[in-house]
Order: structure tokens, then sequence, then C-alpha cells
């Protein structure tokens, strides 16, 4: 079974929860005024004033000696939900999907196990809901299935072959999809067409 993971994951990480991660449409006001769209999908301001308090904390708990500045929240907040909208379409666009059920059997799965009060203070200690922990949980299982789709192909093949392939597919998404993004002045970073890419990400799709 898959553990919990952390905000960021493998290439992304969704923005399809209205009230979770606050997608085009939901709501009005300030707090529903995109601060970036990847293709028509609205991030909206809302959806990263959410996401930044629990990232705050993983960010600390990362380096314990450093507190990150809110400006550096604030970007790897924008890059999960950016990165996170680029997974869920091209997974769309791929045909990998995650029922619901099966992220709720998978949530259940963790709180029941040999390790469910560690998990159970994990969602506290992250300042987590349940809403955002299945929503986490599920990006993860459509990263893993879009990575299964990619390598198929080479079912049998090595796994330097399978990991080129992969590596490849990661360079063609990452420069695809941040062509698809823009952010609104003040929230550019490197994953918008209006940003300058990073250097190591732009080699290695990370």
């Amino acid at each position: 079974m898959t553990r919990s993971r952390p905000l960021i994951l493998c290439t992304t990480v969704s923005v399809v929860a209205c009230g979770v991660l606050g997608i085009s449409g939901c709501g009005r006001g300030a707090g529903a005024r995109p601060v970036a769209r990847v293709q028509s999908a609205a991030i909206s301001k809302s959806a990263l004033l959410h996401w930044m308090a629990p990232k705050r904390i993983e960010l600390e708990a990362a380096s314990p000696a450093r507190v990150p500045s809110e400006t550096v929240v604030r970007e790897e907040t924008l890059r999960f939900l950016i990165t996170t909208q680029w997974l869920e379409q091209e997974a769309a666009a791929q045909g990998a999907t995650v029922a619901a059920s099966e992220t709720e059997a998978l949530y259940a799965h963790l709180l029941s196990g040999p390790s469910g009060s560690e998990f159970a203070a994990s969602l506290r200690r992250r300042g987590l809901s349940r809403a955002d922990e299945l929503e986490i949980l599920r990006i993860g299982e459509l990263a893993e299935r879009l990575r299964a789709k990619i390598s198929a192909p080479l079912r049998g093949a090595s796994p330097t072959a399978v990991r080129a392939r992969v590596q490849a597919f990661l360079v063609a998404y990452r420069a695809r999809w941040r062509q698809r993004t823009t952010c609104e002045p003040g929230y550019v970073i490197a994953e918008c067409r209006n940003g300058s890419p990073s250097p190591r990400r732009a080699e290695t799709g990370a």
C-alpha cells in the first residue's frame, strides 16, 4: 500500500476540489481571484493561502535550523499547485484515473494499520484535514499510474531503459505544460511561461 506523501510529489502535484484546492469558478471575491492558470484551469488566491500553512510546516520540518521566508513558502506552495494541475491534465489526456473509492480505501488502511496513530498524528501536526489528505493520496496514486503508462511500452526492458524513457518524458512534459501556464504579477515562478526557467529543473524535470 502507498504511504502518505509530502506535498511535493514526483514531478508534480490537484486543483480539482472547490474549497479544497480552489478551481476556476468556485466562489467569488478577492480570494477567488486567480493567481495562476494552467490552460483554462485557474488557481485561486484562497487555494494558495489554504495550502501555504501545511507547506510551511513541511519546509520547517525539512530544515529545522532555517525558518523559511514567506516568499519561499508562497513560491513552493504555488509550485505544488501548478505542477499538480499539470499532472491532472496530463493524466486525463493519457487516460489515467484514480477512483474516489480507491483513495478512501487507502486512507482507511493507513488509519487502521500498525502505524495508524502515527499517521493521524502526522495529519494533526501538518494541519491537514481529511479532505486535504485524501487529495494528496489521490494525487500520489495518479502520479504512479501515469508513470506506469509511460513505462508500459518498455515492459521487460532494462531499468536503465525505463529510466531513460521516463526522464525524456519528464523533460518534454515539463516544457510543454510550462508553456500552458501563466501567472499573475507578484506570483511568477519558474513554472510559469512568463517566468525564468530554473536550469536544474529544465534539465531534470524535477
